[in-house]
């Protein structure tokens, strides 16, 4: 981007909830514009849960971005579309790319719960996920996007949830398998597919009920 925009408070925040340059972090406004979505639920309470929720009183946008030394900006994707592993962050959409193209593969998540990586599968129709898929699948992500990338558990599903734009539901199913009630991690009336995340999240219980028996 060759700047941001006039009028418009465009930061990008560290961990510590302080603006920095030259360094990648989060795209925040930190002063009201005209043009702010309005979710237009009542007491504003999903519109305070999307955009505020990160950091007070900061409309926080779900990018990574980079404001340079020359004053342009940098846009990175995003952030709660990436998984961190080892200090290293990869987009999900990298890691779908290579899932999705084995042949077997018709559609993906992939969600980090837990410190552990967890990939959801559609297979071909009448395929099953077998061991040898599975070290397939862990191969070919181990040539194509290395090593911290691995998946720790892979899930066959039948379906991936969507919400009513056709975007993969991560951000919710991750809130979810972390302890969060469903109904407050997502809108039901804003899943394409409900179905597709009730089975996806029965599925999940073992493994996250595995996952907390080895963290203690």
């Amino acid at each position: 981007m060759q700047c941001r925009w006039l009028a418009i408070s465009v930061k990008t925040f560290d961990s510590e909830e302080k603006p920095v340059i030259k360094e990648a972090g989060k795209l925040v406004i930190t002063k009201p514009i005209p043009s702010m979505a309005i979710l237009g639920d009542d007491n504003y309470k999903w519109y305070k849960e999307s955009y505020f929720n990160l950091f007070p009183n900061v409309w926080w946008h779900g990018d990574w971005i980079m404001i340079t030394d020359r004053g342009t900006a940098i846009i990175y994707g995003r952030s709660d579309s990436t998984i961190k592993r080892k200090g290293v962050r990869m987009g999900t959409l990298d890691i779908y790319k290579v899932v999705e193209s084995i042949p077997e593969v018709q559609n993906s998540m992939a969600i980090e719960a837990y410190d552990n990586l967890i990939l959801y599968v559609v297979l071909k129709e009448n395929l099953t996920l077998d061991e040898s898929l599975k070290q397939k699948i862990k191969d070919k992500m181990r040539q194509e996007l290395g090593p911290y990338f691995i998946p720790d558990y892979i899930i066959q599903v039948s379906d991936i949830p969507l919400t009513l734009n056709f975007k993969k539901l991560e951000v919710p199913v991750k809130k979810i398998l972390m302890g969060w009630d469903i109904n407050k991690a997502v809108r039901i009336d804003s899943i394409s597919n409900p179905d597709a995340l009730y089975t996806l999240m029965e599925l999940s219980k073992p493994v996250i009920e595995e996952i907390k028996r080895k963290r203690t």
